[in-house]
C-alpha cells in the first residue's frame, strides 16, 4: 500500500492510539520532526475544500528565534518500547470477468510484511515550556525566517512530542503472485488465449537510529513582544500582529484572491460533486491556455515531480506573485515554468497562476511513491483511464463514514493491462485504500478520502493540460 517506512509509521500511530500524533511520511525529512523542530503551513487554504496540506518541515527550530543559553532544554523520555509485526496474507480466487472481454482467471496471492522496531516516545514537558517562556525571549532583532513566514502569511507549528526509533531495523516486504486463464476477446472476429504468470517482489528498508516516525505539533503564537504556544489548535494565527485579511474560507464557501478582486465559488456541501465543480472551476484557468504552452508547462511539471523542495519552492514563488506582483529569479524547470505564466510584457497572468497553485496543492498531498507512479503515467499517456477509475471509487464512497469492501467494476480496468495496470493500481493503493488484487475487491477507508480527492484534483489538472 504504502512505501516501507510510511506503512510502518501509520502502525505504530494506531498501536499506540493517540490521535494527535501523526505518521512521517517521507523516511528523508523524518529528522526534521525531532522535539523543538518548527513546521510551517498556510493560515488558510485558499483554494479546496477538500484536502489538506501536511505541514512542511524546516531547517529550523524554536531555539533558532529565542536569545541563546548555555543550556539545553529538558526532554522526557518514555520507553524503550518494542514493537514487532509479522504479516501474511494469502488469497486465492477463481474469476470471470466480461467487459469486451471474456476472463477465465484462476491464481493466488501471498503477501508478507515484517518489521522489528524498538522505540522511545520524546516529550517536552510542561515544566521545560515554562522555564523557556521565562528565560529565553525572541532575539532581537527577529530571525529572517519569521519574517518570511509572516509575510508568506503562515502559521507556525512546534513539535512536542516524536516516537524516535532507537535500533537499526530493517523492513522487509514479499509478494508473490501466481496466475492462470483462459482468455477471449469478443467480436466480429474470435481470439482465444491461454497463459499463466508468476511475479516474485522482495523489498527491504534500513533505517538509521533516531529516525522519527511520528510526532505531535502545536501551533506557535508570536506577538511584538512575546511568544507562546497553544496547546489546542484553533484558528488563531501564529503573527498576532499581522494585518487582518478577509476571511478567505468559511463553512461551505471557499474564496481566493485573485489580484484585485475576491473570487467566490457557490456555497456547496462537501459531496462528490461539490468537488468535481471546485475542481472543473480550477482547472478552466488552463483551457484558454495555447495549446503549445500547455504542453510545454506540462513537460517542465513532469521533470519536478518527487522533487518536493523544488515543488515548494515554485509554489512559495507563485503565492508571493499572488499577493506582491513581484517575480524572482529561479533556476532549472521552475525558471521555465514561470515563463509560461506571463503575457508577452513580462506581466503576471494571475488566472494560469491560482490554476497552477491548485495543482502544487494536491500534488503536495501525494507522497513520493505517488509521484513517481505519477510521472511514468504521464510517459504512457493513461491520465485518462485513470480518472475514470479514481472518480468511480469517489462516487461510489464519498459519503461512506465506515471501513467497507468495494468491487471494482470490470470496465474502469479492461483497457489497462501490464504495467500500465499494476502503475494504476499503485496510485489507489498508495491512497491509504487496500485492493486484494485476486478478485478487484478494494476495500474503502473513509480516512484516506482527502488523500484519494487530492489524487483526484491532480489528475484532472494534469489531464486537462495535456489534452489537445
Amino acid at each position: 500500500m504504502f512505501s516501507l517506512f510510511e506503512r510502518e509509521a501509520k502502525n505504530v500511530v494506531k498501536e499506540l492510539g493517540q490521535k494527535q500524533l501523526k505518521p512521517v511520511t517521507s523516511f528523508h525529512s523524518s529528522t526534521q520532526f525531532r522535539p523543538f523542530c518548527l513546521l510551517r503551513k498556510k493560515t488558510k487554504n485558499i483554494f479546496t475544500l477538500f484536502w489538506e496540506k501536511p505541514p512542511i518541515p524546516t531547517d529550523f527550530s524554536l531555539m533558532d528565534i529565542l536569545e541563546p543559553s548555555s543550556t539545553d532544554p529538558e526532554l522526557s523520555c518514555k520507553g524503550p518500547f518494542n514493537f514487532s509485526e509479522k504479516v501474511d496474507e494469502q488469497l486465492h480466487t477463481d474469476v470471470d470477468v466480461f467487459a469486451g472481454v471474456k476472463m477465465e482467471v484462476s491464481g493466488g496471492a501471498m503477501m508478507s510484511h515484517s518489521s522489528s522496531l524498538e522505540m522511545q516516545i520524546l516529550t517536552v514537558p510542561h515544566t521545560t515550556w515554562t522555564t523557556l517562556q521565562k528565560d529565553r525571549k525572541l532575539l532581537k532583532p527577529e530571525h529572517s525566517f519569521l519574517w518570511e513566514c509572516c509575510c508568506r502569511k503562515e502559521d507556525l507549528y512546534v513539535v512536542t512530542e516524536a516516537v524516535e526509533v532507537v535500533n537499526v531495523p530493517v523492513f522487509h516486504s514479499i509478494s508473490n503472485m501466481e496466475g492462470d486463464g483462459n482468455i477471449t476477446f469478443l467480436g466480429t472476429s474470435t481470439v482465444k488465449g491461454q497463459g499463466q504468470g508468476h511475479i516474485n517482489k522482495k523489498k527491504s528498508l534500513s533505517i538509521p537510529s533516531g529516525s522519527i516516525l511520528a510526532y505531535r505539533m502545536v501551533k506557535l503564537l508570536i506577538t511584538e513582544k512575546e511568544w507562546a504556544i497553544l496547546y489546542i489548535l484553533d484558528d488563531k494565527k501564529t503573527f498576532q500582529y499581522m494585518m487582518d485579511d478577509p476571511p478567505w474560507k468559511m463553512e461551505g464557501k471557499l474564496l481566493f484572491k485573485s489580484r484585485g478582486q475576491d473570487v467566490e465559488i457557490q456555497e456547496m456541501t462537501l459531496d462528490f460533486q461539490s468537488l468535481q465543480r471546485e475542481v472543473n472551476f480550477q482547472k478552466t484557468e488552463f483551457v484558454s491556455m495555447p495549446g503549445e504552452k500547455r504542453t510545454t508547462l506540462l513537460s517542465a511539471l513532469h521533470d519536478l515531480l518527487g522533487n518536493r523542495n523544488a515543488l515548494q519552492d515554485l509554489e512559495d514563488m507563485l503565492e508571493q506573485v499572488l499577493d506582491s506582483g513581484v517575480w524572482e529569479k529561479m533556476a532549472g524547470p521552475e525558471s521555465q515554468i514561470l515563463s509560461y505564466l506571463q503575457d508577452p510584457s513580462g506581466s503576471p497572468i494571475y488566472s494560469y497562476i491560482t490554476g497552477l497553485l491548485y495543482i502544487l496543492g494536491a500534488l503536495a498531498v501525494l507522497n513520493d511513491t505517488q509521484h513517481n507512479l505519477l510521472a511514468q503515467s504521464l510517459k504512457k499517456k493513461i491520465l485518462p483511464q485513470q480518472l475514470e477509475l479514481v472518480q468511480s471509487i469517489l462516487e461510489a464512497n464519498f459519503n461512506q463514514f465506515h471501513r467497507c469492501p468495494f468491487l471494482l467494476q470490470p470496465e474502469f480496468l479492461s483497457s489497462l493491462h501490464g504495467e500500465d495496470l499494476t502503475i494504476t493500481i499503485g496510485l489507489i493503493e498508495k491512497c491509504g485504500l487496500k485492493l486484494q488484487k485476486a478478485d478487484q475487491l478494494l476495500i474503502w477507508d473513509p480516512d484516506e478520502r482527502n488523500h484519494l480527492c487530492a489524487l483526484y484534483g491532480a489528475l484532472s489538472c494534469l489531464l486537462s493540460l495535456a489534452e489537445d
